[in-house]
């Protein structure tokens, strides 16, 4: 076994990876983190292009001022790249500090320093690609509200300025976006783990009956696309409903529907938009919608609408049934969108300012005028106006 690597004298082995092996070292009487990456030839032309990244990055996580793991230096020895990192003693990751904290002003006050850290990294244009509790270090901190401050580490295989040297993702966790990789991927693992900081579980293997659903690799991408997970909410009853959305927002399958940074620091932080009220106003009458940050489904309408007369008893909203499409509208900041989700598939169609709406959230304004028309007939079935207030 070697003791020693350029001038660093080895002080204990801490992990043998397939991709890397970690050490303790020591240069000077100073303790630092070791990392070997070991036999690049299997990285075949990855190899370079690796190093490139890595050389790119240093520079960058040195200046973000202790919010990300610093690498002290880089070098090569008998083409085996290393890197020496600072080394902080006493410090654990994020997973073992949740299995002893129940505190959940606490666990906030994690999930927002963890928020402004990816801010911080996604203003550098990085991409972390690889976010889970294994990669956030914990150290005791008595001036933060949680006991501990945090640092993200491991950028092995992040993508700095878009150059991407392979596509990445623990599984439970990410990659669901293939080589669609943007800051948008990071805010779905983020969402994974703002539900295990608010919540306890990742809400991907948690199941209603309150007992873990196994882990199954080969079902990940079916999960994530049919959002077939436990909602925050159902794990915590106590979660406040901003929360639940915000995260729901993050595991979206599509990445334009995810939430911005900035949007999920404002909601975690109290400070996000307030809702808006919405008029939908028909010829015979209105109908007030309460618009929250995550937008109605068919059943919330359905509840909402199915009933709804004017003065007169004339119906201004005409549900029909589950086979038709459904509107929703939503909220993104000070923006709101009007949504049909089976638009085009159902049995009627809606326009919006005579064009007939696509599958995804268009944004609207005062006045906009929306028409449902059943399909097959040329005949409307309602029409509205559309008033913000």
């Amino acid at each position: 076994m070697e003791t020693r690597f350029k001038d660093y004298d080895i002080v204990e082995e801490l992990n043998k990876g397939a991709f890397c092996d970690a050490y303790k070292v020591r240069k000077s009487g100073k303790d630092y983190f070791l990392k070997l990456y070991k036999d690049p030839t299997e990285m075949s032309a990855d190899y370079d292009d690796f190093k490139k990244n890595q050389k790119t990055m240093i520079p960058i996580l040195k200046a973000l001022g202790g919010k990300t793991e610093t690498i002290i230096e880089d070098f090569e020895i008998d083409g085996r790249y290393f890197q020496v990192k600072e080394f902080i003693p006493g410090a654990t990751n994020l997973r073992g500090w949740l299995d002893t904290c129940d505190d959940i002003d606490e666990r906030l006050d994690v999930a927002i320093q963890l928020c402004y850290i990816i801010k911080a990294v996604h203003e550098k244009n990085i991409i972390h690609q690889d976010l889970k509790p294994e990669q956030i270090m914990t150290i005791s901190d008595s001036s933060r509200k949680a006991g501990i401050r945090i640092i993200l580490t491991d950028f092995d295989w992040s993508i700095p300025n878009g150059k991407v040297v392979r596509y990445v993702g623990t599984p439970g966790y990410g990659n669901i976006d293939g080589n669609k990789v943007s800051f948008k991927s990071d805010i779905f693992t983020l969402g994974i783990i703002l539900c295990e900081l608010l919540t306890g579980c990742n809400p991907f293997v948690f199941s209603d009956t309150g007992e873990a659903r196994l882990y199954e690799p080969e079902l990940w991408e079916k999960w994530v696309k049919n959002k077939d997970y436990v909602t925050p909410n159902k794990i915590n009853t106590d979660l406040s409903k901003p929360f639940n959305d915000i995260i729901e927002r993050c595991l979206e399958p599509n990445q334009s529907a995810r939430p911005s940074i900035d949007e999920i620091l404002k909601t975690l932080e109290g400070k996000s938009e307030p809702p808006k009220k919405a008029k939908l106003r028909s010829s015979s009458g209105e109908v007030l919608i309460m618009v929250p940050g995550n937008g109605y489904g068919r059943k919330y309408f359905k509840e909402l609408f199915g009933r709804t007369t004017d003065a007169d008893g004339n119906e201004v909203y005409k549900y029909l049934d589950k086979n038709y499409a459904t509107l929703s509208l939503s909220q993104d900041g000070s923006e709101l969108f009007i949504c049909c989700p089976a638009n085009g598939m159902a049995k009627n169609k809606i326009l919006l300012n005579g064009v007939e709406m696509p599958n995804k959230p268009s944004p609207v304004k005062n006045g906009d005028k929306v028409a449902i028309y059943s399909t097959g007939k040329s005949c409307e079935v309602a029409t509205f106006t559309i008033e913000i207030a």
